[in-house]
């Protein structure tokens, strides 16, 4: 996302994610050469002892660029992810080898987009693209009242096939359709939407048809993925529980945008039903959990929280673990940089994630890859 590392310290200050219609194919890129793509770096970005662990070989496959959402094909040797990079004024949709040779950008280019993931065969992407309303002004968070990112109205999902041609319009709904992932054994798509006024949870088949709605709760809810075998749908979420909290969220959802709120992670059965909380921060600590995955294993749920540094100071955000019966919190990365939307491979065996850790200059996140050890 546009001006990650801004964002992300804003959210750190506070606490010291139908019908078809055809469009223009996307034109494809030549690979972005980026120094050292698919190097072993774990020597020279230094992987602390602590992170030993659980993650070996780490290996940095980006550079240059401010990398985000960076997940896995099912068989495990492509990535897809967004990024702001040659010059575009908000982040396009990228696939590269998981070495990270070949990344080369499969959105059209014009206008905001976000959240990529791969369709069950590998074969497609689903995203969200503002570009398919040309005649809409990008919308823009203001962090100086707050705000973390907007609920673009223009943002819809989309499906491509992987090199980007065959662009497919899935979702015409007035308001935000965003933070899209699909599963593996039906290729479902998970969404969040505005459509109800109130972000929620929506599920529809891969060709846009089938809309239903997941969550109905007051709140935001965001960023869902399927557990690998489709059963589990795990997401991020923000419910105000008093009469100011609930003002306050009023206000920002009038405005279309996320405010620095306290969220929590929890899961339910694809269906919607038997919804469970994963974690407590969010409610209790007033810390933010996001970016939940769910390993092959179903048992272990890694995410992103915040952690204070030794001494105090600023927040950092890490990844963590926890059981899916909330018990086993667990630290997995210690670097002061920022590390973020992790995933794991669909065979259990490798995470990947974005990690400002090595960067060159302000700005610069990168993908990075290693062997998980449970």
């Amino acid at each position: 996302m546009k001006s990650l590392l801004l964002i992300l310290s804003a959210l750190c200050t506070l606490l010291a994610g139908c019908s078809q219609e055809n469009a223009e194919p996307a034109p494809s890129a030549e690979p972005v050469q980026s120094h050292g793509a698919g190097l072993d770096t774990s020597d020279a970005e230094g992987l602390l002892p602590e992170e030993s662990g659980h993650l070996k070989n780490l290996r940095r496959l980006t550079y240059g660029g401010e990398d985000a959402e960076a997940y896995f094909s099912p068989d495990g040797k492509s990535l897809v992810l967004q990024s702001n990079r040659e010059g575009h004024e908000f982040d396009q949709i990228y696939t590269m080898n998981s070495d990270g040779t070949q990344l080369v950008r499969r959105s059209p280019g014009p206008g905001k987009t976000t959240c990529a993931f791969f369709s069950p065969d590998g074969e497609r992407i689903v995203y969200a693209t503002t570009h398919l309303e040309p005649d809409a002004e990008p919308e823009t968070y203001d962090p100086t009242k707050g705000e973390m990112w907007v609920l673009d109205a223009a943002y819809d999902v989309v499906s491509c096939k992987r090199d980007g041609t065959d662009l497919v319009r899935l979702t015409d709904a007035p308001g935000y359709d965003a933070e899209c992932a699909a599963s593996r054994t039906t290729g479902q798509i998970v969404f969040c939407s505005m459509r109800t006024g109130d972000p929620e949870l929506f599920v529809m088949n891969a060709d846009g048809s089938g809309e239903k709605q997941l969550t109905s709760a007051k709140g935001y809810d965001g960023g869902p993925f399927f557990s690998v075998d489709g059963t589990k749908i795990i997401w991020r979420t923000y419910c105000p529980s008093t009469p100011e909290q609930e003002k306050e969220y009023d206000d920002f959802i009038s405005r279309g945008a996320v405010g620095r709120w306290p969220m929590d992670i929890w899961i339910m059965n694809a269906d919607g039903s038997d919804k469970q909380r994963i974690t407590t921060r969010g409610e209790k600590e007033r810390r933010t959990c996001w970016a939940p995955y769910l390993h092959p294993d179903m048992k272990t749920i890694v995410f992103v929280s915040t952690t204070m540094p030794p001494g105090g100071g600023r927040p950092n955000f890490d990844l963590h673990t926890i059981d899916v019966d909330g018990r086993n919190l667990e630290r997995i990365t210690h670097s002061p940089a920022f590390d973020g939307f992790p995933m794991f491979s669909d065979d259990g065996k490798r995470i990947a994630f974005v990690s400002s850790r090595g960067a060159a200059s302000r700005g610069e996140v990168s993908v990075y890859v290693a062997d998980w050890v449970p």
